[in-house]
């Protein structure tokens, strides 16, 4: 059993390398036609930008650009119209993070689809995969639910069934993997067993180059999607955990907000039907106990179409973000 630290994947490389030349195709075309940016997919303090905003900035179209992992809450975009009230801005957001609230006078939100196209990978081959495990689960951000989730797998006797990750991992968190999943368990006094039992980072297989290596080798992918949450239900994040899976030859299990599989059929993408059950759960432990259920059952069979018409569905809007005129078509989207 591995438990050292997460490396990056070669799959990781080339999404990300795919999103930095698309994102400065963008910032090159909203620079040429004197588009004032704000960059947040480099860095931003969102606090600051409100409460001490660069009076110079006015009377114009700013854009804010950003992708995956920014959900803006209701405060910040209530920040946004004011500042753009107070000093005559015309904001756009680009994003290809899916927005179901209402644009204002103030505020656009432009999100492409077309972005997810930086998640095609062509290493990701459309022949019938060799099954070695149930089901793969790879958790490397460690929040309550999935927390729970890991726990729900160990305590139904599924951990050794499946390739399973839980490295303990928090965004600007300090504290070591086991610190992690302890102050989680501080908080909420329900994995005492977990703290008591595992090591973490956790991993009990051995990481290969590029990840998606290790998903094709099982017959369920579980993608615990980020901000998957039942509170700021107007943004819904699909990142490379959902897009990577769903090019695999397996059948994917995803994790997200309420309706969010009616917006991938909106896109065009396909998905196992098992996945609207998942949609309509209302908690996180609604969905695990569905989750429970699908893999001690397994009773479904894998349709090699799906994957096959969502990789060709991601190259479709890959070669999109090749052309000049997705680019000049931005400018004449913006608020």
């Amino acid at each position: 059993m591995s438990y050292a630290k997460r490396t990056h994947a070669t799959d990781d490389y080339l999404w990300c390398d795919n999103l930095d030349i698309v994102h400065s195709r963008i910032l090159k075309v909203l620079g040429d036609n004197g588009v004032v940016i704000i960059d947040m997919h480099r860095s931003a303090d969102d606090a600051i930008l409100f409460e001490d905003w660069d009076e110079n900035i006015n009377n114009c179209q700013a854009v804010f650009v950003n992708y995956d992992d920014i959900i803006w809450d209701e405060c910040w975009l209530d920040d946004l119209q004011n500042v753009g009230k107070k000093f005559n801005i015309k904001f756009t957001l680009i994003t290809n993070v899916y927005f179901r609230g209402k644009d204002t006078n103030e505020y656009k939100v432009l999100f492409y689809k077309e972005l997810f196209g930086v998640f095609y990978n062509s290493s990701i081959k459309q022949v019938p995969i060799s099954v070695s495990k149930l089901f793969t689960c790879l958790i490397q951000r460690t929040t309550y639910p999935r927390l729970k989730t890991f726990s729900d797998l160990y305590h139904n006797n599924l951990l050794d069934l499946g390739n399973v990750s839980l490295l303990g991992f928090q965004i600007k968190n300090l504290l070591s993997p086991n610190g992690v999943v302890s102050a989680i368990n501080d908080e909420f006094g329900v994995f005492d067993d977990i703290v008591e039992l595992f090591d973490f980072p956790f991993r009990n297989f051995v990481e290969p180059e590029s990840m998606f290596e290790i998903e094709n080798q099982s017959k369920y992918t579980v993608v615990l999607e980020t901000y998957n949450d039942f509170e700021n239900s107007a943004w819904v994040s699909f990142t490379e955990k959902t897009f990577r899976s769903l090019q695999i030859p397996n059948i994917s299990l995803l994790f997200n907000k309420q309706g969010a599989i009616g917006i991938l059929d909106e896109f065009g993408i396909k998905t196992h039907p098992v996945n609207r059950i998942l949609d309509n759960m209302e908690s996180y432990n609604s969905q695990n106990n569905v989750l429970i259920g699908i893999l001690e059952s397994d009773m479904f069979d894998i349709d090699s179409k799906t994957s096959m018409h969502n990789q060709n569905k991601l190259k479709e809007w890959y070669d999109i973000l090749q052309t000049d005129d997705f680019y000049e078509s931005i400018i004449n989207n913006l608020l």
